[in-house]
């Protein structure tokens, strides 16, 4: 027999599950341009930014348009 315990884990476990599935269809796959997402740099072959920092740049400010609401 379960406890008060157990349920509240049971439904920690399935919101967390619910909250991944969510997660993973709204995960959206960045469009190749051929310019650099954040500068607009030309790029070659398959890149989608010129380098670490316009990658970093542009994941920091999804987050922060996330966070607002933006997105």
């Amino acid at each position: 027999m379960s406890d008060i315990f157990d349920d509240a884990s049971d439904l920690e476990e399935h919101h967390r599950s619910v909250a991944l599935a969510k997660a993973r269809l709204q995960k959206k796959e960045l469009k190749i341009t051929g310019f650099c997402l954040t500068c607009n740099e030309r790029l070659e072959d398959s890149k989608r930014f010129c380098d670490a920092w316009c990658r970093d740049e542009y994941q920091r400010y999804e987050r922060i348009a996330k966070i607002k609401g933006l997105k």
